[in-house]
């Protein structure tokens, strides 16, 4: 079964995320770690099932925020 939750990474900021690489995970706990782990400085998460694509849920965005957080990493918004 493919992941619900898209890490979606780029290093270059003329690309639109889009464009980006992407990896998916099965739960939000793993995506959360591999965006604190990823090195490209412009990366995002989604949940993407098949039927429905959508931002995160505020919940999702708190685990992804502490996830962070506990492995030393601040998360900012970055706003094109």
């Amino acid at each position: 079964m493919r992941g619900k939750y898209k890490l979606i990474t780029t290093d270059d900021p003329c690309q639109t995320l889009g464009q980006g690489e992407v990896r998916s995970y099965a739960t939000m706990i793993e995506a959360a770690n591999a965006f604190a782990k990823a090195e490209a400085p412009y990366k995002t998460v989604v949940f993407h099932d098949g039927r429905e694509a959508r931002e995160l849920t505020d919940d999702e965005e708190r685990l992804l925020v502490n996830v962070c957080a506990k492995l030393g990493y601040d998360v900012e918004e970055v706003r094109g």
